[in-house]
């Protein structure tokens, strides 16, 4: 139960706070924080914008990537186009070949 008599007082002590001591007027960190105070900007005003100005004047490219690496793409791509013509410009003249020789299966030609 709760009673007067059973409570006592207790004296309440607030923490001591952790105050940051000022350097001595001659020591390192005393002269070192004698510097000029940075000088505060003010703030712009707000100037009004499209949101396309907003949005894509500052983006990137739509890719994200840069003049070299996007010709070296272009260049990997045409590699790729070149080999592909090349391997069906072999087919056509294996099957050509094959037709001449009276041979129509289609499973042989693919080997």
């Amino acid at each position: 139960l709760l009673r007067a008599g059973n409570l006592s007082k207790v004296a309440a002590t607030p923490p001591a706070e952790a105050k940051p001591a000022k350097p001595a007027a001659f020591s390192l960190a005393g002269l070192l924080g004698r510097g000029k105070a940075p000088e505060a900007k003010e703030p712009q005003p707000a100037k009004w914008q499209s949101v396309w100005e907003r949005t894509c004047a500052d983006a990137p490219a739509a890719s994200g990537l840069t003049d070299d690496q996007q010709q070296t793409l272009h260049e990997l791509h045409a590699g790729e186009e070149q080999r592909e013509q090349e391997v069906a410009a072999v087919r056509k003249r294996v099957e050509e070949e094959f037709a001449q020789a009276g041979i129509a299966d289609a499973g042989m030609i693919e080997q």
